[in-house]
């Protein structure tokens, strides 16, 4: 479920979204040991390394996969795309395999002849930036792996990515680090404590990002990693990858069954439910529909296939509404088909008319891509009263119609603003249209006592022989 709060003496957004985590059938053999490498780089066309040195590649959205490279030395590690085209797969014995045809042939390069290393994370931020980290070094390339130069100081560590061409960081052990020369150096920026591993590290843009490690460790920066905090998790598994779907939504996975799910920034997690025992999940990808993949020991794959949040609400306008004013349009909804419900509402609009003072529920609801995903915008919208809520009609020729105090309890003071002495009429009727009383205007202003009245809603009227003035009155 999706939660929208618009209050309508401000504005906030905190977004649910329902999962529907099944496992895929496909086509891969399952004798290998791990399926550790995994991305798709369009909605068809996704990639698998494993630890057998293969790659598999499916082009009709992960259905049937064809073994597309097999190189029988390495442990391969991870994958990662810089376009459709240009693609690099990192591994064990200073390997990385390099495709320029969207994975149809792959050329395999030995990065260093020196003692053998393992390079478990690669990034291609574009098709020609790449970078390689492992256990030693962190190699890049500008020119889509021609050529590879390696950092001449402390290494990115196990995982790296590139935030700009710029910027970039990495962990691996208790370090997260931090390169703002293009992967040329790396500067340590923050050391977990005791056996708190960091595995993964992703950003969302060159200051906030999420490291993911042992004991359930979540480290967030907003900072640029100058300083990060922990976040409850909610598990004490390791994890393994953290992935961003949207800004706002996360997925981090593990082992012990763990894959849990963000809805804000990584502020808190909740657990996603799968139904299984005892899989460890290495890997995360989302397709650009939203799919979400997360690949676990052997050759089991599950798929969220709710994808992306299909059900959005602009800005509300105004920022703020009185009781006993005229009906306001409810923030356009997408998909157009999303209908809105609730107290108050009629068809797009909403009418404080006729309502107490309060805080009202309304639902937006809209079918979602797959069956079982149906999304749901909830709007908290407060009825209000005030001085600022005096006058819901003017007539120019008698100006405003001021009531005070409103919401009433015992005597209210009627005025016109524009009172010139002539006969005045005051109506005052129930919500039913039922009249319950009439007075006359002999000063201005005018008390008339109430005290009798039940609670409830009323609308008053005042006649002259220059018009007619229309009010609402709250007596509590």
């Amino acid at each position: 479920m999706k939660k929208l709060l618009i209050v309508l003496v401000g504005l906030a957004i905190s977004t649910n979204v329902m999962s529907q985590w099944q496992q895929l059938s496909h086509s891969i053999p399952s004798n290998a040991f791990w399926y550790i490498g995994f991305e798709f780089i369009n909605n068809d066309t996704g990639f698998i390394a494993d630890t057998e040195g293969r790659v598999f590649r499916t082009t009709n959205g992960g259905t049937n996969w064809l073994e597309v490279a097999h190189n029988s030395t390495p442990i391969l590690a991870d994958v990662s795309f810089g376009d459709q085209s240009k693609g690099y797969v990192s591994g064990s014995n200073n390997i990385i395999m390099i495709t320029n045809d969207g994975g149809a042939t792959w050329t395999t390069e030995i990065l260093d002849a020196g003692p053998s290393e393992s390079y478990s994370s690669v990034h291609a931020f574009d098709a020609n930036l790449a970078f390689v980290s492992g256990t030693v070094n962190t190699w890049k390339t500008t020119d889509g792996g021609a050529s590879w130069t390696h950092a001449a100081n402390q290494n990115a560590g196990n995982s790296v990515y590139f935030a700009s061409n710029m910027i970039g960081y990495g962990c691996g052990g208790n370090l997260i680090t931090k390169s703002t020369d293009q992967g040329n150096s790396w500067t340590v920026v923050h050391t977990t404590t005791g056996n708190d591993y960091l595995w993964r590290v992703r950003f969302i843009n060159t200051m906030e990002g999420i490291a993911v490690g042992d004991n359930g460790t979540i480290l967030k920066t907003i900072d640029g990693g100058t300083s990060w905090q922990s976040k409850p998790s909610g598990t004490t598994e390791r994890l393994y990858d953290i992935e961003y779907i949207t800004g706002t939504i996360l997925y981090a996975a593990g082992q012990g069954n763990t894959v849990i799910k963000s809805f804000d920034g990584g502020e808190t997690w909740h657990d996603e439910p799968l139904n299984i025992t005892n899989e460890t999940f290495y890997k995360i990808t989302t397709k650009p529909n939203g799919e979400t993949y997360i690949n676990g020991f052997g050759s089991i794959i599950y798929v969220d296939s709710c994808g992306f949040p299909t059900l959005s609400a602009n800005s509300f306008n105004p920022d703020s509404i009185c009781f006993n004013a005229n009906p306001v349009n409810l923030p356009n909804l997408s998909p157009s088909y999303a209908s809105w419900s609730g107290n108050g509402v009629v068809g797009n609009q909403f009418d404080p008319n006729g309502l107490a003072l309060g805080t009202y529920v309304l639902v937006a609801t809209s079918p979602g891509n797959n069956p079982g995903c149906e999304l749901q915008d909830s709007t908290t919208i407060m009825v209000v009263s005030g001085s600022h809520c005096t006058n819901s009609i003017e007539n120019p020729n008698l100006g405003k119609l001021m009531i005070y105090p409103n919401p009433g309890t015992e005597q209210i003071s009627i005025q016109l603003e524009k009172f010139s002495g002539e006969k005045a009429m005051l109506s005052l009727m129930a919500s039913s249209g039922q009249l319950v009383r009439e007075y006359t205007l002999d000063t201005n202003p005018q008390l008339v006592d109430v005290s009798d009245l039940p609670a409830g809603i009323y609308t008053i009227l005042l006649t002259t022989e220059h018009g007619v003035l229309k009010d609402r009155l709250i007596i509590q």
